[in-house]
């Protein structure tokens, strides 16, 4: 199994790429949420059931968020890591990630009768 996600994760680079390349659109920013519902399918191999409506609230603050993300993609495709690890003498591993933290905030409820 981890050969065979290994392959998965080496894939998944080029296979966002060709989806940016030929829609123009990144398959991992949300504008609404029938597009984070794609999303969340899109990144978990065997996505664990999550009822729409609460999937509906995780994906507000993506949504909130869609135009700075949108800038952090951007700033990140145009600065090369590249620059600062040639000429490093020693081996060096660089691991890069974006983290998607999902997180629902409860918020007081004003009950009126």
């Amino acid at each position: 199994m981890a050969a065979r996600s290994g392959r998965y994760l080496e894939r998944a680079p080029k296979r966002i790429s060709k989806i940016i390349t030929t829609t123009g659109e990144n398959p991992l920013m949300a504008r609404s949420e029938d597009e984070f519902a794609k999303i969340f399918a899109f990144v978990m191999a065997d996505p664990p059931f999550i009822p729409r409506p609460i999937l509906n609230v995780i994906a507000q603050e993506r949504i909130r968020n869609y135009e700075l993300e949108k800038r952090i993609l951007k700033e990140i495709a145009a600065d090369s890591a590249e620059k600062y690890v040639a000429g490093l003498k020693i081996p060096a591993l660089i691991v890069f990630a974006i983290k998607i933290a999902l997180s629902i905030r409860p918020r007081p409820i004003s009950c009126t009768s």
